[in-house]
């Protein structure tokens, strides 16, 4: 478990380092539509009513940006930052990125466990840890990923990753 720790402390440490130079970067692109134009996630009261308003966040059939979205958690998600923090650029960079550690871990526990699985453990089992931890951090700094942790409507595909590997993990174990 220690060595775990000290393993998802580089993690974290390398991501933000790589990433950190974007947190005062302003919304681009959709995040007006989604953002800072979207009255449904602007919610003012933590309450179910205005929780349940979030879901259909993309604007009513008709509306001159898009069609009804219905991604749920991700614009949940930019509610709650909203409710927080406002229009604070800052803190859904923040948000985004810890999504991305967050990923990064649960990437290296599902990776170290299929290398443990019991047809791999004989070839890969003394090196597993080394060998998640390198996939790992070259997945979590690979410029691929970029778009995902800097441009934050795209925070939903961050989620969508890290609930498929959470998943994933869960299911191997």
């Amino acid at each position: 478990m220690k060595k775990n720790i000290i393993i998802f402390s580089i993690f974290a440490f390398a991501i933000l380092i790589v990433y950190s130079n974007t947190f005062k970067a302003s919304f681009h692109y959709d995040d007006s539509v989604n953002i800072t134009k979207n009255k449904h996630i602007q919610i003012d009261e933590l309450n179910w009513q205005s929780i349940k308003g979030t879901w259909f966040a993309g604007g009513e059939r008709g509306d001159i940006y898009h069609p009804i979205l219905y991604r749920p958690v991700a614009m949940c998600s930019l509610a709650l930052n909203y409710y927080f923090h406002e229009l604070e650029v800052f803190w859904y960079h923040v948000v985004n990125t810890l999504v991305h550690i967050i990923t990064s871990i649960f990437l290296f526990l599902f990776i170290k466990q299929v290398l443990l699985l019991p047809k791999l453990r004989e070839k890969y089992g003394d090196y597993a840890v080394h060998i998640a931890g390198l996939a790992t951090l070259l997945w979590a700094l690979n410029p691929v990923q970029l778009t995902n942790v800097t441009y934050i409507v795209q925070r939903q595909n961050s989620l969508c990753g890290m609930f498929y590997i959470i998943a994933m993990y869960f299911y191997i174990r």
